[in-house]
């Protein structure tokens, strides 16, 4: 079942820099500016042209997800907690600096003046 774009951005919980593209095309992650996060009709206008160079159509995407939902107040209380959202973000922006061994399979964007910049090609 394909689902509309726009209620994919819309139902996309919580903020989050770093957002995971579902479709059955290349594995996509893209970060934005905490502060900044994309309007919906220029995510919507950037996700259909990137889909489209891969040949696919915006009703191929299937889900749009936070991968690192900031924690509220109480999950800081728990080291675990804690430390994996650290470990998971320290990978993260490893990769985005660099490192071709962190999220090795994805493509990874940045979301600059309202359009997805690609970073980093798969490296295998």
């Amino acid at each position: 079942m394909k689902l509309d774009l726009d209620k994919l951005i819309a139902e996309t919980t919580g903020p989050s820099q770093y957002v995971l593209v579902l479709s059955p095309g290349p594995l996509i992650i893209f970060r934005h500016p905490m502060k900044a996060r994309p309007r919906r009709p220029a995510l919507r206008k950037a996700l259909s042209a990137l889909m489209k160079s891969f040949g696919l159509r915006e009703r191929d995407v299937s889900g749009i997800e936070c991968l690192l939902p900031e924690p509220d107040a109480s999950d800081w209380s728990d080291p675990i907690l804690k430390a994996r959202y650290t470990s998971d973000r320290m990978k993260l922006e490893a990769a985005y600096a660099g490192d071709m061994d962190r999220y090795a399979a994805f493509r990874l964007y940045d979301w600059q003046n309202d359009h997805l910049v690609l970073i980093r090609k798969a490296t295998r």
